[in-house]
């Protein structure tokens, strides 16, 4: 967890960059404010199931972004890397709360 932690933050933050403008805002408004669904909903004009729709779509980009991401850099296979995301998936939510904030 600790050999990888560096290179999982660098991935992450460069997943996060790729990002479009609403993800981002709709992340940082889940996570860093930690609004409830229905009230993203409510700012975006939509149901809360497509806010969460929306959180879940950008969540996954940012998991394949990372992924990809660690399969380069550190030249490992897909399982490897998987391995690695699963380590620190814990973490995951406050890790983006922390790069959003």
């Amino acid at each position: 967890k600790t050999l990888y932690r560096t290179e999982f933050r660098e991935a992450l933050v460069a997943a996060l960059g790729q990002l479009g403008d609403r993800p981002r805002a709709i992340l940082r408004l889940r996570f860093v404010d930690q609004l409830e669904l229905a009230q993203i909903g409510r700012l975006y004009r939509v149901h809360e199931s497509t806010a969460s729709r929306w959180i879940a779509t950008a969540l996954q980009d940012i998991q394949q972004a990372t992924h990809a991401r660690l399969v380069a850099k550190l030249a490992v296979t897909d399982a490897t890397a998987a391995s690695v995301a699963r380590m620190v998936q814990s973490q995951l939510d406050l890790s983006i709360a922390r790069l959003l904030g």
